[in-house]
């Protein structure tokens, strides 16, 4: 039996007040993507200073042609090409968390089964969704941008970074700003935040991502972290592991968009929650103190990507020391005690391997906070993707 305490009963009724008497209405409220900035005339010089100034992260710096060969060696050794799942997105096929695939069509039927809240701003739309439409949900948590980067690089087929393009700008134009179903969960929300980035780092250079393209991703990051910051905190009443998501999330995109407006504010407030709640519900001995969290390779995938962010920002900075003291008790657990089915879809797809295998995060997360690196193979292929080639160093590189 699950027991709520007050603190959960006070931020829900609290949550659902606001959303009764349309606070939450005000504070996001539904517009055409086209008056949200970067506006027409200022997206050229706001593309121009992001792909100059902006951190970046690895696999933007890292030559697709130097990629490809480790990438392709993976695919062969475990019997499975990103291009085939790449092959199957393009025509409305999407893997989901079980490792089945759904058929969404081609357009994508992004609201299927849900047309009439798809009309809705979010807080009037009901979180409760049967099973059907809880499958079609997750396809826009854009888990689908990750096999379309590893597919191109593999290949240098362009079809698959203009593949992510249309994907996105298709998903935009059927969900606007604020308005309907997708704009419900933060989880979901997170989760796009991170998939769009990490794609728009990838393919920032490519001759597919044109200034609009690119102010439009910018756009789609703006709306989504000024939507969670309105939940941020209630995010956590629910789930730990939500609560760090989000602010993972809202740390992407202030570290990685820090041209858009409030970046900085998103940036400071996620980093923070990262630090502070992560002290309060991790033990120094890898337990996860909070009973809402039972996913401890989701919070590795959360402090790492955070590491990485830091460390792209300035070389010598880091998570403070405590947190590392932490990871590396968990990674410590689980190499010795591994869970046996990963319980969600990873954050970052970004091997061939299944969902259920853990080995693809452990690898990342080895390199930065124990300073070792796991051997050459398949399931090295997420850190090469997300470290890079680089020394395992538990500081810095």
């Amino acid at each position: 039996m699950t027991i709520i305490s007050a603190g959960q009963l006070i931020s829900n009724a609290w949550f659902e007040c606001k959303r009764a008497v349309g606070i939450f209405d005000r504070q996001s409220p539904t517009q055409p993507w086209s008056l949200i900035p970067p506006l027409p005339g200022e997206q050229a010089d706001f593309i121009a200073k992001w792909q100059s100034k902006a951190p970046r992260l690895p696999i933007a710096l890292l030559e697709r042609q130097y990629l490809a060969p480790h990438l392709e060696q993976f695919s062969v050794t475990l019997g499975c090409s990103p291009e085939a799942e790449a092959k199957a997105i393009a025509v409305g096929q999407f893997r989901l968390a079980n490792n089945q695939f759904i058929n969404l069509g081609f357009p994508v039927d992004w609201n299927r089964n849900q047309q009439e809240s798809a009309g809705m701003h979010w807080s009037k739309v009901s979180a409760d969704v049967d099973s059907t439409a809880s499958a079609i949900n997750e396809a826009s948590q854009f888990n689908w941008a990750y096999p379309l980067v590893r597919a191109w690089i593999v290949s240098g087929d362009d079809a698959h970074a203009e593949a992510f393009w249309s994907l996105l700008e298709d998903w935009m134009e059927k969900n606007p700003p604020n308005l309907g179903p997708q704009w419900v969960s933060d989880e979901a929300i997170a989760r796009r935040i991170l998939a769009v980035t990490f794609a728009a780092q990838a393919f920032c250079f490519h001759s597919s991502a044109s200034d609009e393209r690119l102010a439009g991703a910018a756009r789609l990051i703006l709306v989504s972290a000024k939507r969670l910051e309105l939940t941020h905190d209630y995010s956590y009443t629910h789930s730990a592991c939500k609560g760090l998501t989000v602010s993972l999330a809202l740390f992407t995109a202030g570290a990685l968009w820090p041209q858009l407006p409030q970046a900085d504010v998103w940036r400071s407030e996620g980093l923070e929650c990262l630090i502070n709640r992560g002290r309060k519900i991790i033990s120094s001995a890898g337990q996860l103190t909070d009973g809402t969290m039972s996913n401890p390779l989701l919070v590795l995938e959360i402090y790492t990507w955070a590491e990485i962010i830091l460390r792209r920002e300035n070389e010598r900075e880091s998570l403070p020391g405590s947190l590392h003291l932490r990871m590396r008790a968990i990674i410590n657990k689980l190499i010795h005690r591994p869970i046996k089915h990963a319980p969600l879809t990873p954050l970052f797809s970004l091997s061939g391997c299944l969902y259920s295998d853990v080995r693809p995060t452990l690898g990342a997360a080895q390199i930065l906070f124990t300073g070792t690196r796991m051997d050459a193979g398949p399931r090295d292929e997420a850190a090469i993707l997300t470290v890079g080639p680089q020394c395992a160093s538990a500081v810095t590189c």
